[in-house]
């Protein structure tokens, strides 16, 4: 992993085939915890809203399947650098200081403001970009920019990203099922260094 100041290298598994590079897609895992070891609950609580094909449980532990493109700040930026070289089946745990994560904002009743994370992160898939869906997705986000931005509350904006981007993964047959139910706004996983949502699907979260 390369260095970037405020995100370190805890632990990691090499996967297999070739690592990921700006501009892949990316499906992955991710468990979040406070720097003191209290783990966050956000999967847990998106999983509420997601649809059952976006959750795997493993070991009895809550996962959201999240896609993102590397490169697009589709996450925070320590999630989306740590995502960087990884291969396909890889795994990195890795601590990442507040200005790479949810800043002074964090997230009402999961994350303190200025908090400090450790994130575990898994990939599952590196599958190729179906530039039809990216287009559709784009297209979208342009239109519903002022919905994503009006959003006050960043958990509920992630699921509401993450569902949108799964109905473009299903394609136009399907898709109207899951944006009826998230106002179709697309909202994307992170709350980037600018503190702004960052409103390009897919993404991940997403996912």
């Amino acid at each position: 992993m390369k260095h970037l100041s405020g995100l370190n290298l805890l632990e990691e598994r090499e996967g297999a085939g070739t690592p990921a590079n700006k501009g892949d897609r990316v499906l992955f895992n991710m468990r979040l915890f406070l720097n003191k070891g209290d783990e966050v609950r956000l999967n847990e609580t998106q999983a509420t809203h997601l649809p059952k094909e976006m959750i795997r449980v493993v070991d009895g532990v809550t996962l959201i399947d999240r896609t993102i493109v590397l490169g697009r700040r589709e996450a925070v930026a320590g999630v989306e650098h740590a995502l960087m070289g990884m291969k396909v089946g890889g795994y990195r745990k890795v601590r990442v200081s507040p200005h790479l994560a949810y800043r002074d904002k964090g997230i009402p009743d999961l994350i303190p403001p200025n908090a400090v994370l450790i994130v575990a992160l898994w990939i599952r898939q590196i599958p190729p970009i179906r530039w039809s869906a990216l287009m559709k997705s784009v297209g979208i986000a342009l239109l519903t920019s002022c919905i994503v931005l009006s959003l006050s509350n960043l958990a509920q904006a992630e699921v509401i990203g993450q569902r949108a981007a799964y109905a473009i993964e299903l394609g136009m047959g399907n898709s109207s099922r899951h944006f009826s139910n998230c106002s179709l706004a697309v909202a994307v996983v992170g709350w980037g260094s600018s503190n702004s949502t960052w409103s390009l699907g897919p993404h991940g979260s997403l996912s």
